[in-house]
């Protein structure tokens, strides 16, 4: 299986594909607001681990570039983030899985959330949930991740 990760501190979204890489589920990953700091980063580890399956080939999962997220987030919001994405690497991850870190613009070339968000529900025949939609951003990085490996990675 190859997954695919949007992490965050509270809504982190996944998406699981087959080696064929046909999508097979997708979905949100929840930690409640009142968690902070360490206690939500362990939360969400923990979440994530049980949650994915365990017969992991890739592990993709978005970090963000610090020189465009200080724009929109504090430091300590960056280093709570990476904190998130490293620990579910290694929690999730075995020595044989193939980890690859993605930056934000690799997989969405800048195109706005909405319109990338479209895509990849209209690629995948994807119903929308309601609520927050990190699935999709899941879903695009897995995307991204499949093309690169096909050498076809225009955005």
């Amino acid at each position: 299986m190859i997954v695919a990760i949007d992490p965050s501190m509270h809504c982190s979204g996944v998406a699981v594909f087959k080696e064929d890489h046909k999508l097979v589920d997708y979905f949100n990953v929840h930690v409640p607001t009142t968690k902070s700091g360490g206690d939500a980063i362990i939360m969400m580890t923990k979440k994530v681990f049980v949650e994915t399956p365990s017969d992991i080939s890739a592990l993709v999962v978005e970090v963000q570039n610090p020189r465009g997220a200080n724009e929109r987030m504090s430091k300590q919001d960056l280093m709570n983030l990476h904190a998130v994405c490293y620990s579910i690497l290694c929690k999730v991850a075995e020595p044989k899985t193939i980890c690859r870190p993605v930056y934000p613009f690799d997989w969405n070339r800048g195109v706005p959330k909405k319109i990338m968000h479209n895509r990849m529900a209209d690629k995948y025949g994807i119903s929308r949930m309601p609520g927050p939609e990190d699935y999709l951003d899941a879903v695009g990085i897995g995307d991204y991740y499949i093309r690169s490996k096909r050498g076809k990675c225009v955005g």
